[in-house]
């Protein structure tokens, strides 16, 4: 399936849950959870309201459909100025993520949905948590065999033969940052120690604010 099939896939499941939501709203208590433990018990509420409880819903499956298809747009433009193998990529890339960003959409919506309509609990998380990892692991399986079958027409050059699921590895190479000669992308050599430094900052201020999100609610 091309990706655009995914993507009308993730706002086909987005409107069965948001039609299920709203044939069941009457099970929804009031007030609502919006936020919920670690153990799956909720410890945060708002007033019962259908635009809110679908807004909860469908803003994660919006945010990542926006992400998903970004990332693909952008990786196509710079492999236009890259060459054949590239391209190539490019092409196989596309499919690959737009399915992974299916998989991890439905199941964050089935789960923000059910939670809503009282079916929260530990078993809830566990299979939300269990689903996401199986498609991340399916992903980056995925993502090798499009390499694996990329380097079969079109060899990768030196420095792209030390990338190892997606990450540059070379301890012979004492530059911390790395154009490829793919002509497309700068990496980080994480065979040096100032790169995960670097790696620590970037994460800083997301992290943080999913911790102060996680301690406001």
């Amino acid at each position: 399936m091309r990706a655009w099939g995914w993507y009308l896939g993730i706002a086909a499941v987005l409107a069965a849950c948001w039609f299920w939501l709203w044939t069941n709203f009457h099970l929804v208590p009031d007030p609502m959870p919006i936020h919920f433990t670690l153990d799956g018990q909720p410890d945060a509420w708002a007033t019962k309201s259908l635009p809110s409880a679908l807004s909860l819903t469908g803003l994660p499956t919006l945010m990542l459909g926006i992400v998903g298809a970004a990332a693909v747009g952008l990786t196509s433009v710079s492999a236009r100025e890259a060459g054949e193998r590239q391209k190539m990529i490019s092409t196989g890339f596309g499919p690959v993520l737009s399915r992974w960003m299916f998989w991890i959409s439905t199941i964050i919506v089935v789960s923000f949905t059910a939670s809503l309509l009282g079916h929260y609990g530990p078993l809830n998380d566990l299979l939300m948590v269990s689903g996401l990892i199986l498609s991340t692991v399916f992903f980056g399986l995925r993502i090798r065999t499009l390499y694996r079958r990329v380097s079969a027409v079109y060899p990768p050059g030196e420095k792209e033969q030390h990338m190892r699921y997606g990450f540059y590895w070379n301890r012979d190479d004492p530059d911390t940052v790395v154009s490829l000669e793919n002509g497309m992308s700068t990496t980080l050599n994480f065979a040096r120690p100032g790169a995960w430094g670097i790696l620590a900052l970037l994460l800083a201020l997301p992290t943080l604010a999913i911790i102060l999100g996680l301690l406001a609610g």
